[in-house]
């Protein structure tokens, strides 16, 4: 059997299209990854060592995905294989997949550190220092500093030092006052690494790269070593990750460079699309194919998505098209509040599987925020429906989340000693097991006690909180506490106005954020009713026990899956509701006024799009709940992109919340 007969003209050209510098432009669902790893095995078939290829990627998952897939490839075909070890014309593929590198960019970067510690002062057998360990580190020099941890969060200092490490090459001023100071804190946090024999993540893949520009002859034995190197998912490679590849290829030329531009969708992790569209500037001789035939989606689907992506300004031109058929409209709902927008959403899954129109595995529901996902999990827990978030953690077990609960429990339950002990130091102030224990048994206190101010503070706050919930709102006492203690500034969201920082940890805060204040959003449901100040918060955190503890299927397999965008791609799924296609939302609303952010949010929709194989479903709602009070938001504009006779329109705003029949029986 033929190793490339499976394959369409385009994906057999990249395949067999073995030396020299080499673009795949692979759109979305055009069988990447059958193309990248039929690439391997050709490479291997025509008697290239598996020992002189690399293939890298971004998780381990894709990792192990590649190297099964090639193992399955090599034995299908039965490919002989000679080694120094072996008889000539003896096959194993088991020793070819292990002498082949397969693997993330940093289980790269630290196989090349192993074998090159000496040249940074370490031994073979370093830390690899985690999120906690250098938070740690920054927290202790900052304290010996002196420094206003309000000014200088350890959390955005680390995400500084991060975007410097993965932009080598960014001019920066140290005349600039902050500039100096994050300066001053890396020198000593690298000498902090250095006496603990550690690197950070980050070392990982900018260490290997600063050794190989500086060290000519160090490079050479590296990079005569993989003779060919493939690159998966390319558009999410950051300067740190292009050094090091750039310079392993330089001399041979074999790199193969497989990912679509229109997928970018991770710049706030440092991802820097510009590299994949500059592939054919810095490597001369490139080759460029594009797979333009999807495999996955109807045309409906496609024509929608390719309708939308149209209308960015940058990219790599392309048209997906494909030989399934049309399919149904791309059904479209209004609704007019957010949690009727959720109601439509379950109830039209359930005709849908009532009438065998799909399966609940295979159905998704995509939003942009993950905060986005508390009122869908409500709604999925009171009717009933198996539900798994993917990618992330359950509205009501985020920690974020679970901390504001405990202030709350509090305020009912001064005797809640598991709330006390979650809370007694969030956000720090010095506080630990020996106030939990003076507070435990306050007889026993002493004068001794070194933070008794700052116990009496925290305390007197908790008595403050009590007042303040006994003669407001739930969702003015939330506002209160999370104001008093800084909740914003503790979850790392940078001032108003501030440009945000490259790198997860400053996003990171703002989502955190985001789901205190669909926290509120959910509070303020209690407000409304009139109530006794104490029942309604009572009854909220009621609500809120029996969300958190509300069984779900254990089966990881059962249910249908929720979670954002982001996290959907790479993933496909019969049925895929996109919900919240509001202006503010998707795209959100800090894209609005940069039109570079603004095309990635356009790039984002359109990853959301093709996630759906056969039934995709839009919605906006007019009137989304933003800290408890209604905000009127328009609908996204890259609804009006889509050409009107695909779009399927329903409008559900009138006073029933089940969609007709009709609606659902798109067949």
């Amino acid at each position: 059997m033929d190793l490339v007969s499976s394959l369409n003209p385009s994906q057999r050209k990249a395949v067999e299209k073995t030396d020299g510098p080499l673009l795949i432009i692979a759109g979305a669902g055009s069988g990447k990854t059958k193309t990248l790893t039929h690439r391997i095995a050709h490479l291997i078939e025509q008697g290239v060592p598996a020992s002189s290829i690399l293939a890298v990627t971004f998780t381990n998952k894709a990792a192990a995905e590649m190297r099964n897939r090639i193992h399955t490839l090599l034995e299908s075909w039965n490919i002989k294989h000679e080694t120094s070890e072996q008889q000539p014309n003896t096959y194993d593929p088991r020793f070819m997949v292990h002498d082949l590198f397969v693997g993330t960019f940093h289980s790269l970067g630290a196989k090349l550190l192993r074998e090159e510690a000496a040249q940074f002062s370490r031994t073979p057998h370093f830390t690899i220092a985690d999120t906690d360990d250098t938070l740690s580190i920054i927290k202790t020099i900052t304290k010996e500093l002196n420094l206003d941890k309000e000014k200088f969060p350890p959390q955005q200092i680390l995400s500084s030092i991060s975007f410097r490490k993965n932009n080598p090459d960014k001019e920066r001023s140290e005349h600039n006052f902050y500039e100096s100071i994050i300066s001053n804190i890396q020198t000593k946090y690298e000498e902090q690494l250095l006496a603990m024999n550690a690197f950070d993540f980050d070392d990982l893949i900018l260490k290997p790269g600063m050794l190989f520009l500086h060290n000519e002859d160090i490079l050479k034995k590296h990079a005569s070593r993989w003779r060919y190197i493939l690159i998966d998912e390319y558009q999410d490679i950051n300067p740190s990750q292009y050094l090091l590849m750039k310079l392993l290829a330089k001399d041979h030329k074999n790199i193969c460079a497989v990912g679509d531009d229109a997928q970018s969708i991770y710049s706030w992790r440092g991802a820097d699309f510009t590299i994949f569209l500059d592939f054919e500037k810095d490597w001369s001789e490139a080759t460029t194919i594009l797979l333009e035939e999807n495999y996955r989606s109807t045309q409906n689907i496609l024509s929608a998505a390719n309708a939308v992506i149209s209308n960015n300004s940058i990219g790599k031109e392309k048209n997906l098209f494909t030989q399934n058929e049309a399919g149904p409209p791309i059904y479209l709902v209004e609704s007019d509040s957010d949690s009727r927008e959720a109601r439509i959403c379950v109830d039209t899954i359930f005709g849908l599987i009532k009438n065998n129109l799909a399966h609940l595995d295979r159905i998704a529901i995509l939003y942009r925020t993950n905060a986005q996902s508390r009122i869908l999990e409500e709604m999925c827990i009171q009717a009933r429906l198996a539900y798994q978030v993917i990618g992330g953690t359950r509205f009501y077990d985020r920690k974020e989340v679970k901390d504001v609960l405990a202030y709350l429990k509090l305020i009912i339950n001064p005797k809640d000693t598991l709330s006390l002990e979650r809370i007694i130091n969030v956000p720090a102030r010095g506080l630990g097991k020996e106030a939990i224990k003076i507070l435990r048994n306050p007889e026993k206190e002493t004068k001794k006690y070194r933070n008794r101010e700052a116990l009496s503070t925290f305390l007197a706050f908790l008595e403050s909180l009590r007042a303040k919930a006994n003669e407001s709102t739930l969702t003015e006492t939330i506002t209160y506490l999370v104001r008093e203690i800084k909740f914003k500034e503790y979850l790392n969201l940078p001032p108003h106005g501030a440009r945000l920082a490259k790198g997860g940890k400053t996003e990171e805060g703002i989502r955190r954020w985001e789901n205190v204040q669909e926290l509120m959003n959910a509070a303020s449901q209690y407000d409304a009713r009139g109530n006794d100040k104490m029942d309604n918060l009572s009854a909220f955190l009621e609500t809120a026990n029996l969300y958190q503890d509300a069984d779900q299927e254990k089966d990881t397999l059962k249910g249908i899956k929720l979670m954002t965008i982001h996290a959907s791609k790479g993933l496909e799924f019969e049925t895929v509701f996109v919900v919240g296609l509001e202006e503010g939302v998707l795209p959100h609303e800090r894209s609005l006024t940069e039109d570079v952010a603004l095309e990635e949010e356009r790039r984002l929709a359109y990853v959301a799009l093709t996630r759906a194989k056969k039934a995709l479903y839009l919605s906006f709602a007019r009137q989304r709940k933003v800290f408890g009070a209604l905000k009127m938001n328009p609908p996204s504009r890259f609804i009006a992109e889509i050409p009107n006779h695909l779009i399927e329109y329903t409008n559900a705003t009138t006073s029933h919340t089940h969609v007709d029949e009709d609606f659902i029986e798109y067949n």
